[in-house]
C-alpha cells in the first residue's frame, strides 16, 4: 500500500528527494507492514512552497465554496471510517473500536469547521473621525506547519502494558497466598477507585497536555501548582467520602462477598491521592515528549509495586498489598519531583 503514496506535493503523491524509506511495523506482531517514504529537508521546503501556492488559490475561494470542500473531507472520512480504523490499529496498536472513534471524531471536527467557515464575520468599528469607517476582515494569512508526535504511541502503549503485567503478577500472588476472594476483593478495590479517578482524569486531560505543551519554566510551574490547588482538595473530598460510605458502596456496586475490601481500602485511597498528583506530573513528560523519562517512570512504578507487594504481603498479610500501593506512589511521586526539580523547586 505504501508504495502508492509518499509526500503529497503540488497536488500529487511523489517519492522523497533521496527515495529513502522506513519500515512500518505492526506493534502487536512486529510484522513489517510496508515501507513508507522518508522525507528530507528538501522535501519539507518543496511542501511549504507548494502550500504557499495553494494558499493563493484558497484565500480567493469564497467562504461557501471553502465550506463545501471541508464538508466533503468529513464525508470522505466517514465513508472510509472502517479502513482508516483498520490501518490505525495495524500501524500504532490502537484498539479497532477506538480507531473508529478517532476517525469519526476527525470527521466531526471537519464538519464543524465547514459550518464555521460560513460564519467568518468581520467587524465595523466606530472611528474617532467623522469621515472614516473602520472595517475588520478575516482572511487566510499564511501556511501552517503541523508536526505529529508519533513517539506518543510508545507512551500510550508503555503505561497500560506495565500496569497489566504488574497487577497480573500481584493478583496471581494474592490468589496463591490466600484465596480467590482476596484477589477478587483487591481487583474490585481497583475498580472502585477507577470510577472517581476516571472522572478526574477525563475532566482535566483535554486541558493539561495542550496547556503544558505551550508553557515553559516559570509559567509551567505556576500552572502545575494551580492544578494541584484544584485537584488535591477534590481528590481528598472524594476519597474521604468513599471511605465513610465504603459499606454502602460495596453493597450497591458489588456484594457482601467483597467486604474484604475494608481491610485494604484505607491505604489504597491514600495511594490514590498521591496517584492523581503523579498523573499531573506525568502529563508534563507527555506534553514535552520526554519519552525516555516517561517509559522509565512507568517501568519504575511497576517494578517497585511488585517487589513491595511481595515483601509487605508476607510481612503483614492481605492488607500489605494496599500498603505497598501507597508506598509505591510515595516513591513514584518523589522520583518525579526529583526529575522535575529544576522546573518545580529550583528558583
Amino acid at each position: 500500500m505504501y508504495e502508492k503514496f509518499g509526500q503529497f506535493i503540488d497536488g500529487k503523491w511523489q517519492q522523497s528527494e533521496k527515495k529513502e524509506t522506513y519500515e512500518v511495523i505492526n506493534p502487536a506482531t512486529e510484522e513489517v507492514l510496508g515501507h513508507a517514504s522518508k522525507a528530507t529537508p528538501v522535501d519539507v521546503d518543496k511542501a511549504l512552497k507548494s502550500a504557499e501556492k495553494g494558499l493563493e488559490v484558497w484565500k480567493k475561494t469564497s467562504p461557501w465554496k471553502r465550506s463545501s470542500i471541508i464538508r466533503n473531507i468529513a464525508d470522505l472520512i466517514r465513508k472510509k471510517q472502517d479502513v482508516l480504523a483498520k490501518w490505525m490499529t495495524l500501524e500504532v496498536g490502537k484498539p479497532l473500536a477506538e480507531g473508529k472513534g478517532e476517525a469519526g471524531g476527525s470527521a466531526d471536527i471537519f464538519e464543524w469547521n465547514s459550518e464555521e467557515t460560513k460564519r467568518i464575520y468581520g467587524q465595523t468599528v466606530e472611528s474617532r473621525f467623522e469621515d472614516t469607517r473602520v472595517h475588520v476582515y478575516y482572511q487566510p494569512v499564511g501556511v501552517v506547519a503541523a508536526l505529529v508526535p508519533w513517539n506518543f504511541s510508545i507512551m500510550a502503549i508503555t503505561g497500560p502494558t506495565c500496569l497489566i503485567i504488574s497487577t497480573f503478577i500481584v493478583r496471581y500472588y494474592l490468589s496463591d497466598k490466600f484465596d480467590t476472594n482476596s484477589a477478587g476483593s483487591w481487583e474490585a478495590m481497583w475498580r472502585i477507585s477507577a470510577i472517581y479517578l476516571l472522572f478526574l482524569i477525563s475532566t482535566f486531560k483535554f486541558y493539561l497536555i495542550p496547556t503544558f505543551s505551550k508553557l515553559n519554566n516559570e509559567n509551567l510551574k505556576k500552572e502545575v501548582f494551580k492544578i494541584w490547588k484544584v485537584v488535591i482538595p477534590i481528590i481528598i473530598v472524594i476519597t474521604a467520602g468513599v471511605y465513610l460510605l465504603r459499606d454502602l458502596i460495596i453493597t450497591i456496586l458489588l456484594s457482601n462477598e467483597f467486604f474484604l475490601i475494608n481491610e485494604i481500602i484505607f491505604f489504597h485511597l491514600l495511594g490514590d491521592i498521591i496517584k492523581i498528583n503523579c498523573w499531573v506530573l506525568g502529563n508534563i513528560l507527555i506534553s514535552k515528549a520526554d519519552t525516555k523519562a516517561f517509559v522509565f517512570f512507568q517501568i519504575e512504578w511497576s517494578v517497585i509495586f511488585v517487589i513491595l507487594s511481595y515483601f509487605l504481603i508476607n510481612a503483614y498479610g492481605f492488607w500489605g498489598v494496599s500498603l505497598a500501593y501507597f508506598i509505591t506512589y510515595i516513591i513514584h511521586f518523589t522520583l518525579l519531583n526529583i526529575h522535575l526539580r529544576k522546573l518545580l523547586w529550583v528558583k
